[in-house]
């Protein structure tokens, strides 16, 4: 009988969720870290500066309840007022990336079927925005977008559960995403009302993001145990 109560995994690729299926299965909760949202990873040279998603159990794991405002405002990110641009953008993500699991092929069908979709419902131009680490080549949109994001152009964002989605809504951006998007509940899920597209109010999109600022921690903050003794201090979603 193994001698501890926890463990800690580093993303669920490779060996990362088989690891993580055998402890959840025994009642053994899982750690899970990996790149963060606000003022994130995003490669070996910010490993020691920005932030990393701290989850339990899972991938795009949110504290469940509210938080306190001061992580996030130390951040200095200012919420953006609603933008009413004309382009439908589709945002593709990272192939096999285990928040979505899909190959390169199934990126260019998920592609292919969003694009015939919103053909149905909106007159827009719709632009392809691949991954910036998986530049895959889509047929049939009216546009490619690369490098920096024009939000002003922006009537929406349309993404499976990329964190670009949490990026639109701090720029006052519309989302329409999967289900499996953490921020679903402040998105659109239903692509039939594309023309006229939801925004979650400032005071909620706040409330969400102070909650995010408690699920990401820079590797100082781990050292020192702070990230640690905020997980012990939620005895009841552990």
């Amino acid at each position: 009988m193994e001698g501890f109560s926890s463990v800690v995994i580093s993303g669920l690729r490779g060996k990362g969720a088989e690891i993580r299926d055998a402890y959840t299965h025994n009642k053994i909760p899982c750690v899970v870290v990996d790149y963060g949202y606000l003022n994130r990873v995003s490669g070996i040279k910010d490993f020691e500066s920005r932030h990393w998603q701290v989850g339990l159990n899972r991938l795009g794991w949110i504290p469940p309840f509210e938080c306190k405002a001061d992580r996030f405002n130390a951040l200095g990110i200012d919420i953006k007022p609603h933008k009413r641009g004309e382009i439908v953008y589709v945002c593709a993500q990272h192939i096999d990336d285990p928040s979505h699991g899909l190959s390169e092929a199934g990126i260019k069908s998920w592609a292919a079927s969003m694009l015939n979709v919103l053909r149905l419902h909106t007159d827009k131009p719709i632009y392809w925005r691949p991954h910036p680490d998986s530049p895959i080549e889509v047929e049939g949109y009216d546009g490619i977008s690369t490098g920096f994001m024009d939000w002003d152009d922006a009537h929406c964002v349309v993404c499976i559960n990329s964190n670009i989605g949490l990026d639109a809504l701090i720029n006052g951006v519309p989302v329409f995403c999967d289900a499996s998007a953490p921020y679903n509940a402040l998105a659109n899920l239903n692509i039939a009302g594309i023309d006229a597209p939801s925004m979650p109010s400032e005071a909620d999109l706040r409330q969400y993001l102070h909650r995010v600022a408690y699920a990401q921690w820079t590797l100082d903050e781990m050292r020192e145990g702070k990230t640690i003794n905020f997980l012990k201090g939620i005895k009841n979603e552990i």
